[in-house]
């Protein structure tokens, strides 16, 4: 069973720390390495529903997993191909 926990972190539940357990999200910790948040927001992921293009480095260095373009950017998502387009350029590959 390999497990560790993150402590002193900002979760949006209140809470105050994260154990992992074999790759899941327990209720308890098990063990293992404890590592500190030191007051970080410690978040599942962030998804930014406002932009009008993709950049990989933002998202890396900001945090962002996923992306929702905006339907009246460059170009105007007014077809099925784009929107396709759209949505495969919203999840760069990081």
């Amino acid at each position: 069973m390999i497990g560790f926990s993150i402590v002193n972190a900002k979760r949006v539940d209140g809470s105050d720390a994260l154990h992992i357990v074999d790759g899941m999200i327990s209720a308890t910790a098990n063990g293992g390495e404890t590592i500190d948040a030191g007051g970080k927001l410690l978040a599942p992921a962030i998804i930014d529903l406002g932009v009008f293009a993709v950049d990989p480095a933002a998202f890396h260095f900001g945090g962002i997993t996923r992306a929702g373009l905006m339907p009246d950017g460059p170009p105007v998502l007014d077809n099925p191909s784009l929107v396709e387009r759209a949505a495969k350029a919203g999840k760069p590959d990081l």
